[in-house]
């Protein structure tokens, strides 16, 4: 999941102060932030728990989102054991 938001605005990573990675960490917790608990989210993210509730709250970009989930399911066709969300 963390790849797809990554590729979805064509970074190496999705950590890091700069906008871009900001706006895909944003977009990211919300496609699969109902599905991981906030601890869980801020494992996988490498970040404060206190962070994933600053970014749950923030403006997110739906074309981002879009992006995402567009990744998320080009890599489960590819992958098919891999889950889609």
């Amino acid at each position: 999941m963390i790849d797809s938001a990554a590729a979805a605005l064509g970074l190496p990573s999705v950590a890091g102060s700069g906008q871009p990675a900001l706006a895909a960490r944003t977009a990211l917790v919300a496609v699969v932030g109902r599905l991981l608990s906030t601890r869980q989210m801020a494992r996988a993210l490498a970040i404060s728990p206190g962070s994933v509730r600053r970014l749950r709250r923030r403006q997110v970009d739906s074309r981002i989102v879009q992006a995402i989930q567009l990744q998320m399911e080009l890599r489960s066709r590819l992958t098919p054991d891999a889950p889609t969300q």
